[in-house]
């Protein structure tokens, strides 16, 4: 499909906009030597929708909710779909946990579609107030982001290939963020003009150091085993593994929830080993420079120099860390300005509140640490799930609070010049008429009206999670215990 912008003519890859007929016949050499494109579209369990047009799919297995996202890029529709399908999902009693994966095992999802942002911003000026559409998406995102952090069954979200944008937020926070060696994370959002949203000054602020500060700013891709050794993911496991959870998801309900947790961890990996290009070994140079109050001052400590102590710690030579500062200067620099400086405000205020967080919880710095490692593990005893129920409940306040302020940064920034014309140019990578605005120039503003975003409420408990109702069911066996015939599930 092709639309017309200002006189541009952009063409659209992703497939979901093609209206084109497929033809969806296979052949034996197909399934053997076939890409993995479209990986589950010929397997073993159908899909529920035939015409694979929709964003989000769902493939119909007993015991397990299996939702598949169908497009590269987030869009209005497929965070309302989404939402709705997870919510579904976490009261069905006979769903007693949840995957959700990509068609394809290149991109899980890379958050805004550029387009479409480009579309509100602009109807946001040519109006001059804020398009309507676009605080609802930012509110809905604010519902999705937060269901996904507080789901309350085993939610496993696979980052099946790139991830980017709020679409990190959405796998990191979830209870499962599970990852493998195809997995990669970027940050992409001042790639073309945009803040961090989604929760994302949430989970950077949760790493270490100020890898989080270096993450959000030069937009490194974060691969494979560094997604769990940084804390970002918690879980290794191989994407064959999906297909044991489809084929064995039915014996799940014949046991209790808790029992059926402890089940779903045969499919995790042992953690993989820090690999020798990891980010982790550059992690005394990052903090060096990034740990400074503004984009401006990082870069001048980029063009100053690393000391040769910090430089001899990392076990890197002064020609590795030479050019790395000058890749991270060329990085910094043809950022969008005023997009930086918010972004790095929004990561900084994340940090202070939990610190704040910490503190009125008496958490030290060891303990907090501690809390951390329940999350790798599915609780057996009374201390570690009181343990784990502590930090979530701080993650949860955090992520309320960045929630909010990224909601109102976004909704002060939409309107700004800047965002308009670094989408379009991004979009036709046409800098020609672009001219690039300086930190010099660009001032942080402090909002005016400031909205005030609240989840909403939802039960603390599923239905699947309360064994009496099993006995209201008209198909409940006294003799098994069972509210369904395990025969005729299996078969």
């Amino acid at each position: 499909m092709i639309k017309i912008l200002n006189t541009t003519t952009i063409i659209r890859k992703s497939h979901r906009f093609l209206h084109t007929p497929r033809d969806y016949s296979i052949t034996p050499e197909q399934l053997l030597f076939g890409s993995r494109f479209r990986e589950w579209e010929h397997s073993d369990y159908g899909i529920d929708n035939n015409g694979l047009h929709s964003s989000v799919l769902s493939r119909n297995n007993v015991g397990l909710g299996f939702l598949i996202l169908n497009s590269e890029y987030g869009c209005i529709e497929q965070n309302k779909l989404l939402y709705r399908r997870l919510r579904d999902l976490e009261v069905n009693i006979y769903k007693r946990y949840v995957v959700l994966t990509s068609m394809s095992r290149d991109t899980f999802n890379l958050g805004w579609d550029s387009m479409e942002l480009l579309k509100l911003a602009e109807s946001s000026h040519k109006t001059g107030d804020i398009d309507p559409k676009f605080k609802s998406h930012m509110i809905k995102l604010c519902d999705l982001i937060h269901l996904s952090t507080t789901y309350r069954k085993p939610l496993i979200i696979y980052a099946n290939g790139d991830t980017g944008g709020y679409a990190i937020s959405l796998w990191s926070l979830a209870n499962r963020a599970a990852a493998y060696k195809h997995s990669t994370l970027m940050v992409n959002n001042l790639d073309y003009g945009w803040i961090i949203d989604g929760g994302l000054s949430c989970i950077l602020s949760l790493i270490r150091g100020s890898l989080g500060e270096y993450i959000a700013l030069t937009g490194c891709r974060i691969k494979g085993s560094d997604l769990i050794n940084i804390g970002l993911g918690n879980r290794w496991i191989s994407p064959d593994a999906f297909s044991l959870m489809e084929h064995t998801s039915s014996t799940q309900l014949s046991v209790s929830e808790q029992d059926a947790k402890v089940l779903l961890e045969e499919h995790s990996l042992y953690y993989p080993e820090i690999s020798k290009n990891s980010i982790i070994n550059w992690e005394s140079v990052i903090n060096h420079h990034f740990s400074l109050k503004s984009v401006e001052e990082i870069v001048c400590s980029l063009k100053r120099g690393t000391p040769t102590d910090i430089i001899e710690s990392a076990g890197k030579s002064v020609t590795q860390v030479s050019n790395w500062e000058r890749k991270t200067i060329s990085i910094l620099e043809s950022r969008p300005p005023l997009a930086a400086k918010i972004s790095l405000k929004l990561l900084r205020d994340a940090k202070r509140c939990k610190d704040m967080l910490m503190k009125e919880g008496d958490i030290s710095p060891s303990l907090w640490n501690k809390l951390n490692n329940t999350r790798r593990i599915c609780p057996t005893t009374t201390i570690e799930a009181n343990q784990q129920l502590l930090r979530d409940t701080l993650v949860e306040e955090l992520l309320i609070e960045c929630l909010n302020n990224e909601l109102n940064a976004a909704q002060g920034y939409i309107m700004s010049l800047d965002i308009v014309e670094s989408i379009r140019a991004y979009i036709t990578k046409n800098t020609k008429n672009y001219i690039e605005p300086k930190y010099k120039d660009c001032e942080l503003k402090s909002m005016s009206n400031y909205i005030c975003w609240e989840p909403k409420e939802r039960g603390w408990f599923s239905l699947s999670s309360i064994p009496q109702l099993k006995k209201l069911n008209p198909d409940y066996n006294n003799s098994s215990g069972l509210d369904h015939d395990p025969t005729s599930v299996n078969d």
